[in-house]
């Protein structure tokens, strides 16, 4: 999967509180704040001046746009900071690794969760109450279990919601 996919994934699944997508802008100052927090490189008040971002807007948007495809690691390190995902998520080609793919998975599973409790949200209370369960048991069999089965049991959940509305379920 090529890094802008990757990212753009990531933008769609970390949202602001109120449900809206962040700024690239705001993904960047973020990401360099906490990358500047976890290497204690703080502001010189002295005459230092502050450090300067790791990310900035235009840096994001080149690689959301495919312009850059290979960015050093200390800006791959700010953005697994802000999405809270693994530096190897971000790896592709011939870096994939076991790690790559695993973090990949755990993405892939946060997507899939999230669109089943959409799903779920829009069928009603009772539907919400069953999906709240269904989430709970699916995130304790992710704990113990093989990630990769976890998935592929929630997929089938999906493809059967699909195939097999609540409403028609009911007759």
């Amino acid at each position: 999967m090529p890094l802008a996919t990757k990212i753009r994934r990531l933008i769609d699944l970390k949202r602001q509180p109120d449900g809206s997508e962040y700024p690239l802008a705001e993904i960047a100052r973020e990401a360099s704040r906490l990358y500047r927090a976890k290497k204690n490189l703080l502001a010189n008040d002295e005459g230092g001046g502050e450090e300067k971002d790791v990310l900035n807007r235009q840096f994001l948007s080149e690689l959301l746009s495919g312009k850059r495809t290979n960015p050093p690691f200390d800006k791959i390190e700010a953005l697994s900071l802000f999405f809270e995902v693994s530096p190897a998520y971000f790896a592709i080609g011939a870096e994939v690794t076991e790690e790559t793919r695993a973090a990949e998975n755990e993405v892939q599973l946060i997507a899939d969760l999230r669109e089943l409790k959409e799903k779920l949200d829009t069928e009603g209370d009772e539907a919400s109450e069953e999906g709240t369960e269904l989430l709970a048991a699916i995130f304790r069999g992710a704990k113990e279990e093989d990630p990769q089965a976890v998935m592929g049991v929630l997929r089938m959940t999906l493809a059967a919601m699909k195939m097999n509305p609540r409403k028609d379920r009911s007759s």
